[in-house]
């Protein structure tokens, strides 16, 4: 996979109307108010309300539990690492990575066919890239499992963290009490020994009272991987919808940018959708 020169930290069709779901709505449902964003604003927002910050390795005990949900991993809660805090301050552009996951084999093949793959990690880490500035880029996603047999987006982000750019995953705590604060099996052994090896791929978790998509929905683009696709066989499955026709939670998203009209649509095709703030203070309130 050839690679597009990085300036991350670490080395620097539409279809039927979309229900949009309120946390997306960026113009009226926001946690925080925010007026006249600046560059790195998002850091500020995610420094001051995480309740644990650090390397993804260091984030968990790494014994597990065994509970009602099943084999869990509980968190190191109320732990803040100064390098991880260092690291997200200096971020002048935050890009988030989304898209489809539950995905039928015969579609995930097509996507995560190399082509199609180096085009979306190219898409991803040259959207600031520039050869005169030296913009110091920083990559957040939901907390989603690394699943790329069923989920091709995840291996963007694995893609990212593995060329060691500065990663936060971002999941939010529950009501139930510091201590009890966990993850799935799954999410901690998918992404462990990657994080291992790369002390950029950082873990946040948010206080339960600020949802995870009101903080990752500030970033100043946004890229998109199989979340509006159609497949080519077998019916032509819609990813952006579900089964009862309601929209799926990316695409509502996806068109939540569309709607607010401050973003621009850089790249807007069936399997990848990657969209920028336009270069203008985007107000944001409550």
């Amino acid at each position: 996979m050839k690679m597009r020169a990085p300036s991350g930290v670490a080395g620097t069709t539409h279809g039927p109307a979309v229900s949009l779901k309120p946390q997306f709505l960026i113009s009226t449902c926001s946690a925080f108010k925010i007026q006249n964003r600046y560059p790195g604003k998002l850091s500020n927002l995610l420094l001051g309300n995480s309740l644990l910050l650090m390397p993804f390795s260091d984030a968990f005990y790494k014994k597990p539990v065994t509970e009602t949900k099943g084999t869990r991993y509980k968190m190191l809660v109320t732990n803040v690492d100064l390098g991880a805090r260092a690291k997200i301050a200096h971020v002048d552009k935050w890009i988030k990575i989304g898209g489809k996951n539950g995905m039928r084999p015969e579609d995930v093949e097509e996507l995560m066919s190399d082509e199609e793959l180096e085009e979306a990690y190219q898409s991803a880490t040259g959207i600031f890239w520039s050869p005169q500035y030296n913009t110091n880029i920083g990559f957040i996603f939901d907390g989603d499992n690394y699943e790329p047999e069923t989920a091709p987006f995840s291996q963007i982000i694995w893609d990212l963290i593995n060329k060691n750019y500065l990663v936060v995953a971002v999941k939010n705590a529950d009501d139930t009490g510091l201590q009890t604060q966990n993850v799935s099996k799954s999410f901690y052994e998918n992404w462990i020994k990657l994080a291992e090896r790369n002390k950029n791929f950082i873990f946040a978790c948010l206080d339960y009272e600020i949802p995870k998509e009101s903080l990752t929905k500030l970033a100043d683009a946004f890229v998109f991987y199989g979340t509006t696709y159609i497949s080519k066989v077998d019916g032509g499955k819609d990813y952006r919808y579900r089964d009862d026709g309601t929209s799926t939670q990316g695409y509502s998203e996806v068109e939540a940018l569309r709607v607010h009209g401050g973003y621009n649509f850089k790249d807007d095709t069936e399997k990848i959708t990657v969209v920028v703030k336009n270069p203008v203070n985007v107000e944001v309130v409550d």
